[in-house]
Protein backbone atom coordinates (compact mmCIF):
# COMPACT_ATOMS: atom_id res chain seq x y z
CA UNK A 1 0.00 0.00 0.00
CA UNK A 2 1.26 3.29 -1.17
CA UNK A 3 0.60 6.07 1.67
CA UNK A 4 -1.32 9.83 0.95
CA UNK A 5 -1.60 13.28 3.26
CA UNK A 6 -4.38 15.04 2.86
CA UNK A 7 -4.07 19.39 3.53
CA UNK A 8 -6.72 21.92 3.40
CA UNK A 9 -7.90 24.55 6.15
CA UNK A 10 -11.15 24.12 5.07
CA UNK A 11 -12.32 21.06 7.24
CA UNK A 12 -15.28 20.24 5.35
CA UNK A 13 -13.45 20.03 1.65
CA UNK A 14 -11.04 17.93 4.11
CA UNK A 15 -13.62 15.67 5.05
CA UNK A 16 -15.07 15.60 1.79
CA UNK A 17 -11.69 14.32 0.32
CA UNK A 18 -11.31 11.67 2.82
CA UNK A 19 -14.60 10.38 1.20
CA UNK A 20 -14.41 11.31 -2.09
CA UNK A 21 -12.80 8.17 -3.54
CA UNK A 22 -12.39 4.02 -2.37
CA UNK A 23 -8.67 4.26 -1.65
CA UNK A 24 -8.11 0.52 -0.51
CA UNK A 25 -8.95 -0.04 -3.82
CA UNK A 26 -6.25 2.05 -5.32
CA UNK A 27 -3.79 0.66 -3.42
CA UNK A 28 -3.49 3.85 -0.96
CA UNK A 29 -4.21 4.34 2.57
CA UNK A 30 -4.73 8.12 4.29
CA UNK A 31 -1.40 8.04 6.88
CA UNK A 32 -1.75 12.06 7.63
CA UNK A 33 -5.10 14.35 7.36
CA UNK A 34 -4.82 17.76 8.52
CA UNK A 35 -6.00 21.72 8.53
CA UNK A 36 -2.87 23.40 9.27
CA UNK A 37 0.31 23.86 7.27
CA UNK A 38 2.66 23.84 10.40
CA UNK A 39 1.26 20.59 11.14
CA UNK A 40 1.30 19.15 8.04
CA UNK A 41 4.71 19.85 8.31
CA UNK A 42 5.37 17.95 11.29
CA UNK A 43 3.50 14.71 10.14
CA UNK A 44 5.23 14.59 7.00
CA UNK A 45 8.49 14.09 8.32
CA UNK A 46 7.04 11.31 10.67
CA UNK A 47 4.60 9.55 8.50
CA UNK A 48 6.84 9.67 5.26
CA UNK A 49 3.60 9.50 2.69
CA UNK A 50 4.14 9.06 -0.79
CA UNK A 51 1.73 11.76 -2.39
CA UNK A 52 0.37 14.77 -0.73
CA UNK A 53 -2.68 16.36 -2.01
CA UNK A 54 -2.73 19.92 -0.63
CA UNK A 55 -4.51 23.05 -1.23
CA UNK A 56 -2.43 26.02 -2.48
CA UNK A 57 -4.04 29.12 -0.39
CA UNK A 58 -3.09 27.81 2.89
CA UNK A 59 -2.33 30.47 5.59
CA UNK A 60 0.97 30.26 7.08
CA UNK A 61 3.12 28.08 4.59
CA UNK A 62 0.94 28.03 1.61
CA UNK A 63 0.88 24.87 -0.74
CA UNK A 64 3.90 25.97 -2.94
CA UNK A 65 6.31 26.74 -0.15
CA UNK A 66 5.16 23.72 1.43
CA UNK A 67 5.63 21.27 -1.55
CA UNK A 68 9.43 22.97 -1.20
CA UNK A 69 9.82 21.80 2.38
CA UNK A 70 8.67 18.85 1.46
CA UNK A 71 10.75 17.95 -1.49
CA UNK A 72 13.84 18.78 0.61
CA UNK A 73 12.96 15.99 3.02
CA UNK A 74 12.10 13.25 0.11
CA UNK A 75 12.77 14.74 -3.21
CA UNK A 76 10.74 11.69 -5.23
CA UNK A 77 7.00 13.03 -3.34
CA UNK A 78 4.30 13.04 -5.36
CA UNK A 79 1.78 16.52 -5.41
CA UNK A 80 -1.36 16.98 -6.01
CA UNK A 81 -2.76 20.62 -5.55
CA UNK A 82 -6.18 22.19 -4.83
CA UNK A 83 -7.20 25.97 -5.54
CA UNK A 84 -9.98 27.95 -5.70
CA UNK A 85 -9.29 29.53 -8.60
CA UNK A 86 -10.12 28.67 -12.35
CA UNK A 87 -8.08 31.51 -14.20
CA UNK A 88 -4.70 31.03 -13.25
CA UNK A 89 -3.76 29.77 -17.02
CA UNK A 90 0.10 30.38 -16.79
CA UNK A 91 0.52 29.41 -13.05
CA UNK A 92 -1.26 25.96 -13.98
CA UNK A 93 1.63 24.83 -16.03
CA UNK A 94 4.35 26.53 -13.08
CA UNK A 95 2.56 24.40 -10.60
CA UNK A 96 2.85 21.10 -13.30
CA UNK A 97 6.28 21.40 -13.42
CA UNK A 98 6.49 20.35 -10.00
CA UNK A 99 3.44 18.29 -9.72
CA UNK A 100 1.28 15.63 -10.92
CA UNK A 101 -1.95 17.42 -11.24
CA UNK A 102 -3.57 20.87 -10.91
CA UNK A 103 -7.58 20.66 -9.62
CA UNK A 104 -10.16 23.08 -9.26
CA UNK A 105 -12.07 22.55 -6.28
CA UNK A 106 -15.84 23.68 -7.19
CA UNK A 107 -14.88 20.95 -9.93
CA UNK A 108 -13.55 18.28 -8.51
CA UNK A 109 -15.39 14.81 -9.08
CA UNK A 110 -14.08 11.73 -7.54
CA UNK A 111 -13.30 10.58 -11.48
CA UNK A 112 -11.02 13.35 -11.81
CA UNK A 113 -9.38 12.72 -8.34
CA UNK A 114 -8.79 9.10 -9.02
CA UNK A 115 -7.47 9.91 -12.55
CA UNK A 116 -5.12 12.00 -10.98
CA UNK A 117 -3.96 9.39 -8.04
CA UNK A 118 -3.47 7.09 -10.44
CA UNK A 119 -0.87 9.33 -12.51
CA UNK A 120 0.77 9.71 -9.46
CA UNK A 121 0.96 6.07 -9.06
CA UNK A 122 2.37 5.18 -11.87
CA UNK A 123 4.75 7.88 -11.67
CA UNK A 124 6.37 6.44 -8.12
CA UNK A 125 6.17 2.73 -10.11
CA UNK A 126 8.18 4.33 -13.05
CA UNK A 127 10.41 5.86 -10.53
CA UNK A 128 11.12 2.55 -8.57
CA UNK A 129 11.98 0.49 -12.11
CA UNK A 130 14.02 3.08 -13.35
CA UNK A 131 15.10 4.84 -10.18
CA UNK A 132 18.55 6.25 -11.10
CA UNK A 133 17.99 7.84 -14.39
CA UNK A 134 14.20 8.74 -13.81
CA UNK A 135 15.03 10.24 -10.26
CA UNK A 136 17.75 12.47 -11.39
CA UNK A 137 16.27 13.65 -14.17
CA UNK A 138 13.24 14.64 -12.45
CA UNK A 139 14.74 15.73 -9.53
CA UNK A 140 16.81 18.18 -11.66
CA UNK A 141 13.51 19.08 -13.06
CA UNK A 142 11.92 20.35 -9.88
CA UNK A 143 15.10 21.94 -8.39
CA UNK A 144 15.51 23.67 -11.67
CA UNK A 145 13.91 26.71 -10.32
CA UNK A 146 16.05 26.87 -7.16
CA UNK A 147 19.44 26.19 -8.65
CA UNK A 148 18.29 29.19 -10.91
CA UNK A 149 18.01 31.56 -7.71
CA UNK A 150 21.32 29.94 -6.02
CA UNK A 151 22.74 30.70 -9.46
CA UNK A 152 21.84 34.59 -9.36
CA UNK A 153 22.88 34.52 -5.52
CA UNK A 154 26.38 33.41 -6.92
CA UNK A 155 26.02 35.98 -9.67
CA UNK A 156 25.43 39.32 -7.01
CA UNK A 157 28.46 37.97 -5.01
CA UNK A 158 30.31 39.09 -7.79
CA UNK A 159 32.75 36.21 -7.07
CA UNK A 160 34.38 33.90 -9.71
CA UNK A 161 31.92 35.49 -12.39
CA UNK A 162 33.35 33.49 -15.48
CA UNK A 163 32.68 30.23 -13.44
CA UNK A 164 29.47 30.45 -12.15
CA UNK A 165 28.86 31.65 -15.67
CA UNK A 166 29.85 28.41 -16.73
CA UNK A 167 28.02 26.83 -14.43
CA UNK A 168 24.81 28.43 -15.66
CA UNK A 169 25.09 26.74 -18.65
CA UNK A 170 24.47 23.07 -16.92
CA UNK A 171 21.08 25.24 -16.11
CA UNK A 172 20.25 26.24 -19.39
CA UNK A 173 21.56 29.86 -19.19
CA UNK A 174 23.72 30.73 -22.03
CA UNK A 175 25.89 34.17 -21.65
CA UNK A 176 28.15 33.62 -24.35
CA UNK A 177 28.85 37.52 -24.70
CA UNK A 178 30.24 40.23 -22.23
CA UNK A 179 27.38 42.67 -22.49
CA UNK A 180 24.06 43.24 -20.78
CA UNK A 181 21.12 45.11 -20.05
CA UNK A 182 19.88 43.68 -16.63
CA UNK A 183 16.18 44.73 -15.56
CA UNK A 184 13.72 44.42 -12.16
CA UNK A 185 10.06 44.21 -12.73
CA UNK A 186 7.34 45.40 -9.85
CA UNK A 187 3.79 44.21 -9.40
CA UNK A 188 1.47 46.48 -8.95
CA UNK A 189 -0.35 45.70 -5.89
CA UNK A 190 -3.02 48.04 -6.02
CA UNK A 191 -4.08 46.21 -9.11
CA UNK A 192 -3.48 42.71 -7.69
CA UNK A 193 -5.51 43.72 -4.50
CA UNK A 194 -8.80 43.81 -6.32
CA UNK A 195 -8.11 40.58 -7.75
CA UNK A 196 -6.29 38.38 -5.68
CA UNK A 197 -4.91 38.11 -1.89
CA UNK A 198 -1.80 37.57 -0.49
CA UNK A 199 -2.11 33.63 -0.42
CA UNK A 200 -2.26 34.11 -4.44
CA UNK A 201 1.19 35.80 -4.72
CA UNK A 202 3.70 33.33 -4.84
CA UNK A 203 1.35 31.26 -7.40
CA UNK A 204 1.47 34.97 -9.44
CA UNK A 205 4.70 35.11 -9.41
CA UNK A 206 5.33 31.46 -11.01
CA UNK A 207 2.77 32.45 -13.63
CA UNK A 208 4.48 35.69 -14.30
CA UNK A 209 7.96 33.83 -15.02
CA UNK A 210 6.24 31.49 -16.92
CA UNK A 211 5.26 34.02 -19.36
CA UNK A 212 7.88 35.98 -19.15
CA UNK A 213 10.14 32.47 -19.97
CA UNK A 214 7.42 31.41 -23.15
CA UNK A 215 8.67 35.33 -24.28
CA UNK A 216 12.05 35.07 -23.82
CA UNK A 217 12.14 32.11 -26.45
CA UNK A 218 11.86 34.64 -29.24
CA UNK A 219 14.69 36.96 -27.96
CA UNK A 220 18.28 35.61 -28.04
CA UNK A 221 19.98 35.77 -25.40
CA UNK A 222 16.97 36.86 -23.11
CA UNK A 223 16.84 35.45 -19.60
CA UNK A 224 13.99 35.92 -16.63
CA UNK A 225 15.04 34.14 -13.35
CA UNK A 226 13.53 34.79 -9.83
CA UNK A 227 15.66 35.44 -6.90
CA UNK A 228 15.13 33.63 -3.66
CA UNK A 229 12.64 36.42 -2.33
CA UNK A 230 10.67 35.74 -6.05
CA UNK A 231 11.80 38.95 -7.62
CA UNK A 232 11.69 38.46 -11.36
CA UNK A 233 14.80 40.16 -12.86
CA UNK A 234 15.27 40.11 -16.82
CA UNK A 235 18.43 39.97 -18.21
CA UNK A 236 19.53 40.12 -22.03
CA UNK A 237 23.03 38.70 -22.59
CA UNK A 238 24.25 39.97 -26.26
CA UNK A 239 27.03 40.78 -28.81
CA UNK A 240 26.68 44.35 -29.87
CA UNK A 241 26.68 45.36 -33.78
CA UNK A 242 25.24 48.16 -35.40
CA UNK A 243 22.85 46.38 -37.44
CA UNK A 244 20.69 45.21 -33.68
CA UNK A 245 18.98 48.07 -31.58
CA UNK A 246 19.29 46.70 -28.51
CA UNK A 247 17.62 48.78 -26.77
CA UNK A 248 14.45 48.46 -28.66
CA UNK A 249 14.43 45.19 -28.21
CA UNK A 250 14.59 45.35 -24.75
CA UNK A 251 11.94 47.65 -24.52
CA UNK A 252 9.62 45.51 -26.56
CA UNK A 253 10.03 42.19 -24.50
CA UNK A 254 8.93 44.58 -21.11
CA UNK A 255 6.17 45.47 -23.03
CA UNK A 256 4.83 42.56 -24.34
CA UNK A 257 5.11 41.13 -21.36
CA UNK A 258 3.65 43.49 -19.54
CA UNK A 259 0.27 43.07 -22.05
CA UNK A 260 0.35 39.13 -21.20
CA UNK A 261 0.13 39.93 -17.85
CA UNK A 262 -2.26 42.15 -18.02
CA UNK A 263 -4.23 40.23 -20.59
CA UNK A 264 -4.01 36.84 -18.15
CA UNK A 265 -3.90 38.38 -14.52
CA UNK A 266 -5.67 41.37 -14.62
CA UNK A 267 -2.26 43.33 -13.12
CA UNK A 268 -0.29 45.62 -14.20
CA UNK A 269 3.59 45.48 -14.16
CA UNK A 270 6.27 48.40 -13.97
CA UNK A 271 10.16 47.89 -14.88
CA UNK A 272 13.02 49.21 -13.82
CA UNK A 273 16.49 48.93 -15.80
CA UNK A 274 20.22 50.18 -16.29
CA UNK A 275 20.46 52.53 -18.81
CA UNK A 276 23.61 51.56 -19.93
CA UNK A 277 25.52 48.34 -21.22
CA UNK A 278 26.80 46.34 -18.26
CA UNK A 279 30.08 44.43 -18.65
CA UNK A 280 30.35 40.92 -17.22
CA UNK A 281 33.02 41.62 -14.30
CA UNK A 282 30.39 44.25 -13.14
CA UNK A 283 26.64 42.44 -13.14
CA UNK A 284 26.36 41.71 -9.75
CA UNK A 285 26.67 45.11 -8.60
CA UNK A 286 24.70 46.91 -11.38
CA UNK A 287 22.10 43.87 -10.61
CA UNK A 288 21.86 44.63 -6.62
CA UNK A 289 21.49 48.47 -7.70
CA UNK A 290 18.13 47.49 -9.02
CA UNK A 291 16.61 46.09 -5.95
CA UNK A 292 18.12 48.92 -3.80
CA UNK A 293 16.26 51.67 -6.42
CA UNK A 294 13.02 50.35 -6.22
CA UNK A 295 11.52 53.87 -5.28
CA UNK A 296 13.18 55.77 -8.17
CA UNK A 297 10.16 56.01 -10.68
CA UNK A 298 7.79 56.22 -7.95
CA UNK A 299 6.65 59.96 -9.43
CA UNK A 300 7.30 58.71 -13.11
CA UNK A 301 3.57 57.21 -14.26
CA UNK A 302 5.63 55.42 -16.99
CA UNK A 303 5.77 51.80 -16.21
CA UNK A 304 9.25 51.80 -18.16
CA UNK A 305 12.10 53.22 -16.68
CA UNK A 306 15.79 53.36 -16.84
CA UNK A 307 18.00 53.79 -13.36
CA UNK A 308 19.06 56.53 -12.66
CA UNK A 309 21.60 57.46 -9.87
CA UNK A 310 21.27 59.84 -6.68
CA UNK A 311 17.66 60.44 -7.41
CA UNK A 312 16.63 59.92 -3.26
CA UNK A 313 18.40 64.00 -3.42
CA UNK A 314 15.17 65.39 -4.86
CA UNK A 315 13.02 63.91 -2.66
CA UNK A 316 11.67 66.84 0.37
CA UNK A 317 13.97 66.58 3.72
CA UNK A 318 11.04 68.29 5.16
CA UNK A 319 8.48 65.30 3.95
CA UNK A 320 7.21 65.14 7.89
CA UNK A 321 6.69 68.48 8.32
CA UNK A 322 4.38 68.48 5.29
CA UNK A 323 2.50 64.93 6.42
CA UNK A 324 2.19 65.57 9.57
CA UNK A 325 -1.15 68.29 9.23
CA UNK A 326 -2.29 65.91 6.63
CA UNK A 327 -2.27 62.78 9.13
CA UNK A 328 -4.37 64.80 11.85
CA UNK A 329 -6.84 66.30 9.49
CA UNK A 330 -7.31 62.42 8.34
CA UNK A 331 -7.46 60.98 11.78
CA UNK A 332 -9.80 63.44 12.86
CA UNK A 333 -12.53 63.15 9.85
CA UNK A 334 -12.37 59.56 10.52
CA UNK A 335 -13.48 60.41 14.61
CA UNK A 336 -16.06 62.52 13.30
CA UNK A 337 -17.53 60.37 10.60
CA UNK A 338 -16.58 62.85 8.04
CA UNK A 339 -16.15 60.37 4.64
CA UNK A 340 -16.46 62.94 2.50
CA UNK A 341 -13.23 64.94 4.01
CA UNK A 342 -11.52 61.47 4.56
CA UNK A 343 -11.78 61.20 0.19
CA UNK A 344 -10.81 64.62 -0.23
CA UNK A 345 -7.69 64.41 1.81
CA UNK A 346 -6.11 61.45 0.34
CA UNK A 347 -6.77 63.40 -2.98
CA UNK A 348 -4.74 66.16 -1.31
CA UNK A 349 -2.21 63.84 -0.08
CA UNK A 350 -1.92 62.86 -3.99
CA UNK A 351 -1.67 66.41 -5.33
CA UNK A 352 0.61 66.83 -2.56
CA UNK A 353 3.45 64.31 -2.90
CA UNK A 354 3.58 65.25 -6.69
CA UNK A 355 3.93 68.55 -6.34
CA UNK A 356 6.71 68.65 -2.82
CA UNK A 357 8.03 64.68 -4.37
CA UNK A 358 7.83 63.67 -0.56
CA UNK A 359 10.15 61.20 0.05
CA UNK A 360 8.51 57.42 -0.64
CA UNK A 361 9.65 56.00 2.12
CA UNK A 362 8.13 58.60 4.94
CA UNK A 363 5.26 58.90 2.82
CA UNK A 364 4.19 54.96 3.22
CA UNK A 365 5.30 55.12 7.18
CA UNK A 366 2.72 57.71 7.61
CA UNK A 367 0.45 55.88 5.42
CA UNK A 368 0.85 52.93 7.53
CA UNK A 369 0.43 55.11 11.10
CA UNK A 370 -3.23 56.40 9.23
CA UNK A 371 -4.69 53.20 8.16
CA UNK A 372 -3.16 51.30 11.84
CA UNK A 373 -5.13 54.14 13.67
CA UNK A 374 -8.41 53.93 12.06
CA UNK A 375 -8.34 50.10 12.35
CA UNK A 376 -7.97 50.71 16.01
CA UNK A 377 -10.33 53.16 16.51
CA UNK A 378 -12.78 51.01 14.05
CA UNK A 379 -12.69 47.89 16.16
CA UNK A 380 -11.73 46.56 12.98
CA UNK A 381 -11.62 42.63 13.07
CA UNK A 382 -10.59 43.07 8.64
CA UNK A 383 -7.01 43.84 10.28
CA UNK A 384 -5.07 42.17 7.49
CA UNK A 385 -1.87 41.03 6.56
CA UNK A 386 -2.35 41.46 2.71
CA UNK A 387 -2.91 45.58 2.98
CA UNK A 388 0.47 45.17 5.13
CA UNK A 389 2.43 43.46 2.76
CA UNK A 390 0.85 45.21 -0.34
CA UNK A 391 1.45 48.88 1.15
CA UNK A 392 5.25 47.97 1.83
CA UNK A 393 6.05 47.15 -1.07
CA UNK A 394 4.38 49.32 -3.48
CA UNK A 395 6.93 51.27 -5.39
CA UNK A 396 4.47 53.63 -7.13
CA UNK A 397 2.58 56.88 -5.89
CA UNK A 398 -0.17 56.02 -7.32
CA UNK A 399 0.06 52.24 -6.21
CA UNK A 400 -0.13 54.00 -2.67
CA UNK A 401 -2.69 56.51 -3.24
CA UNK A 402 -5.43 53.23 -4.28
CA UNK A 403 -4.29 51.38 -2.08
CA UNK A 404 -5.16 53.97 0.98
CA UNK A 405 -8.01 54.59 -1.00
CA UNK A 406 -9.23 51.01 -0.96
CA UNK A 407 -8.84 50.33 2.51
CA UNK A 408 -10.41 53.36 3.63
CA UNK A 409 -13.46 52.06 2.28
CA UNK A 410 -13.23 48.83 3.82
CA UNK A 411 -13.07 50.34 7.00
CA UNK A 412 -16.17 52.82 6.21
CA UNK A 413 -18.10 49.90 6.60
CA UNK A 414 -17.10 49.96 10.22
CA UNK A 415 -16.88 53.55 10.67
CA UNK A 416 -20.66 53.76 12.12
CA UNK A 417 -19.94 50.51 14.23
CA UNK A 418 -17.37 50.65 16.24
CA UNK A 419 -17.55 46.91 17.02
CA UNK A 420 -17.33 44.68 14.28
CA UNK A 421 -17.33 40.99 14.69
CA UNK A 422 -14.24 39.67 16.21
CA UNK A 423 -13.80 36.84 13.02
CA UNK A 424 -13.91 39.06 10.57
CA UNK A 425 -17.34 38.86 9.10
CA UNK A 426 -18.43 42.05 7.15
CA UNK A 427 -21.33 43.88 7.27
CA UNK A 428 -24.00 44.20 4.28
CA UNK A 429 -22.90 48.02 3.99
CA UNK A 430 -19.39 47.65 3.58
CA UNK A 431 -20.47 44.99 1.25
CA UNK A 432 -22.80 47.47 -0.85
CA UNK A 433 -20.40 50.07 -0.85
CA UNK A 434 -17.85 48.30 -2.71
CA UNK A 435 -20.78 47.14 -5.10
CA UNK A 436 -21.39 50.60 -5.52
CA UNK A 437 -18.11 51.80 -5.83
CA UNK A 438 -17.48 48.95 -8.86
CA UNK A 439 -21.34 49.02 -10.54
CA UNK A 440 -19.76 49.15 -14.32
CA UNK A 441 -18.10 45.99 -13.12
CA UNK A 442 -18.46 42.31 -13.94
CA UNK A 443 -18.45 41.30 -9.70
CA UNK A 444 -17.88 38.17 -9.11
CA UNK A 445 -17.86 36.56 -5.94
CA UNK A 446 -14.09 35.59 -5.73
CA UNK A 447 -14.11 39.81 -6.64
CA UNK A 448 -15.42 39.88 -3.90
CA UNK A 449 -13.85 37.61 -1.00
CA UNK A 450 -10.87 38.97 -2.27
CA UNK A 451 -11.38 42.47 -1.81
CA UNK A 452 -12.19 41.87 1.97
CA UNK A 453 -9.18 39.54 2.41
CA UNK A 454 -10.68 36.63 3.09
CA UNK A 455 -11.31 32.52 1.63
CA UNK A 456 -13.55 32.12 -0.96
CA UNK A 457 -15.56 29.65 0.03
CA UNK A 458 -15.73 30.98 3.50
CA UNK A 459 -17.00 34.01 2.06
CA UNK A 460 -19.55 31.92 -0.04
CA UNK A 461 -20.96 30.22 2.59
CA UNK A 462 -21.10 33.42 4.86
CA UNK A 463 -22.53 35.54 3.09
CA UNK A 464 -25.61 33.22 1.68
CA UNK A 465 -26.10 32.82 6.03
CA UNK A 466 -25.53 36.86 6.22
CA UNK A 467 -27.72 37.85 3.22
CA UNK A 468 -30.08 34.77 2.80
CA UNK A 469 -29.11 34.54 -0.81
CA UNK A 470 -25.92 33.50 -2.65
CA UNK A 471 -23.36 36.60 -3.88
CA UNK A 472 -25.08 36.43 -7.83
CA UNK A 473 -28.19 37.00 -6.94
CA UNK A 474 -27.75 39.35 -4.53
CA UNK A 475 -25.78 41.57 -6.69
CA UNK A 476 -28.25 40.99 -9.61
CA UNK A 477 -31.20 42.36 -7.03
CA UNK A 478 -28.81 45.43 -6.08
CA UNK A 479 -28.15 46.34 -9.54
CA UNK A 480 -31.70 45.55 -10.39
CA UNK A 481 -32.76 48.53 -7.86
CA UNK A 482 -30.47 51.27 -8.81
CA UNK A 483 -31.79 50.24 -12.68
CA UNK A 484 -35.02 50.85 -11.53
CA UNK A 485 -33.94 54.28 -10.32
CA UNK A 486 -31.79 54.54 -13.05
CA UNK A 487 -35.11 54.68 -15.65
CA UNK A 488 -36.82 56.91 -13.08
CA UNK A 489 -34.64 59.45 -13.04
CA UNK A 490 -32.74 59.82 -16.06
CA UNK A 491 -33.10 59.77 -20.36
CA UNK A 492 -30.27 57.62 -20.63
CA UNK A 493 -31.01 54.31 -23.62
CA UNK A 494 -31.44 51.22 -21.64
CA UNK A 495 -28.22 50.35 -23.39
CA UNK A 496 -26.50 52.61 -21.54
CA UNK A 497 -27.87 51.75 -18.20
CA UNK A 498 -27.16 48.41 -19.04
CA UNK A 499 -23.90 49.15 -19.81
CA UNK A 500 -23.09 51.58 -16.78
CA UNK A 501 -24.44 48.54 -14.65
CA UNK A 502 -21.98 46.44 -15.80
CA UNK A 503 -23.78 44.54 -18.49
CA UNK A 504 -22.47 44.54 -21.97
CA UNK A 505 -25.73 42.59 -23.24
CA UNK A 506 -28.90 44.49 -23.16
CA UNK A 507 -30.93 41.20 -23.63
CA UNK A 508 -29.63 39.59 -20.97
CA UNK A 509 -29.97 43.10 -18.86
CA UNK A 510 -33.44 42.78 -19.86
CA UNK A 511 -33.98 39.06 -18.58
CA UNK A 512 -32.21 39.91 -15.40
CA UNK A 513 -34.43 43.07 -14.83
CA UNK A 514 -37.70 41.47 -16.00
CA UNK A 515 -37.01 38.16 -13.40
CA UNK A 516 -36.55 41.08 -10.71
CA UNK A 517 -39.66 43.26 -11.26
CA UNK A 518 -41.89 41.43 -13.74
CA UNK A 519 -41.19 44.31 -16.73
CA UNK A 520 -38.63 44.32 -18.87
CA UNK A 521 -36.58 47.91 -19.12
CA UNK A 522 -38.73 49.09 -21.67
CA UNK A 523 -42.02 48.50 -20.64
CA UNK A 524 -40.96 49.49 -16.85
CA UNK A 525 -39.94 52.77 -18.15
CA UNK A 526 -43.62 53.14 -20.52
CA UNK A 527 -45.13 52.92 -16.80
CA UNK A 528 -43.52 55.17 -15.38
CA UNK A 529 -44.14 57.80 -17.31
CA UNK A 530 -47.95 57.16 -18.19
CA UNK A 531 -47.63 57.23 -14.17
CA UNK A 532 -46.42 61.01 -14.09
CA UNK A 533 -48.50 62.26 -17.25
CA UNK A 534 -51.33 60.62 -15.64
Amino acid sequence: MYKIMLIDDDVPMLKYLEQLVQWNSLELTICASTYSSLKALQLFGITNPDIVISDIGLPQINGLELAEKFREIKPEVRMIFLTCHEDFHYAKRAVQLGADEYLIKDELTSEQLEKSLRKSLQHIKNSRDNHELYSFRETIQINKDVLKQNFLDQILSGKNIENVIGYGKRLGIHWDFPDFIAGISFIDFSSLSEKYSLRDLPFIKYGILNIAEELAQNVEGMTPILDKEKNLYIILNFKYTISRNIYEEYNRYLVDLQKKVKEYFKINLSFLYIGNLVRTPDLGGEIFKLSESRYQAFYNSSTINQLRPNLRNEWNINSNELLNPLGRTLMKAYDNNDLPTISRTIEELDALSNEKCINPIQLKEHGERWINYMEVKSGSSIKNDGFAYFFKNSVKLNEVILLLKNRTVQLEGCIEDKTCDSRKKPKLQEIDQYIMAHLSDNISSADMANFLFLNSSYFSRYFKKLAGENFTDYIHRYKMKTAEKMLQEKEDSIENIASQLGYSDRTYFSKIFKKHTGYSPGEYKSRQTESIHS
